[in-house]
């Protein structure tokens, strides 16, 4: 047996890897936080099924954070820098982008003879993340209290590391 053990905070995430895993016959073991991402846990099969009826001709392209069951029917899912290659090499000319909206906005500009369908969320919190705030933080680490983890869940995440090293 393979195990393999991935540090995550993405349910999703480790549902499609252990998807593709099963996929190839490689057996193995996943531990993950699971948490989930509050803009590709939103999308749904059911979604994806009324973009593809009304605009048949569209693309379905997601990140590998949206539910296992909206990969599954996806034309491809991959990486912000994977969908970014993806519709460059693509003949397709309308793509269906399940993903943060900011991504629809570097696809418009850097594929302007393509159409881009609003299927994206807005991550309030990616929209926090910039070169500003991020300069302000390293300027100040000295000033930051850290990260507090229960004693109980830091035991059980040393002897699961433990145990499979």
């Amino acid at each position: 047996m393979i195990i393999i053990l991935i540090l995550c905070n993405i349910k999703n995430g480790i549902k499609n890897i252990e998807a593709h895993f099963k996929n190839k016959g490689i057996k193995k073991e996943i531990i993950a936080a699971g948490a989930t991402c509050c803009v590709h846990d939103k999308f749904t099969l059911a979604q994806l099924k009324d973009v593809k009826a009304k605009h048949p001709e569209a693309k379905i392209i997601s990140h590998p954070e949206c539910l296992p069951e909206v990969c599954a029917n996806s034309d491809f899912v991959g990486s912000t820098a994977g969908m970014l290659k993806f519709v460059k090499e693509s003949d397709a000319k309308t793509f269906a982008i399940f993903s943060e909206w900011g991504l629809i906005n570097m696809l418009e500009a850097q594929n302007p003879e393509k159409t881009f369908l609003p299927c994206g969320r807005i991550c309030a919190s990616m929209k926090r993340n910039n070169l500003d705030n991020i300069e302000l933080t390293l300027q100040n680490l000295e000033s930051l209290d850290g990260i507090s983890i229960n004693n109980n869940i830091a035991q059980k995440a040393e002897q699961i590391g433990r145990a499979h090293v």
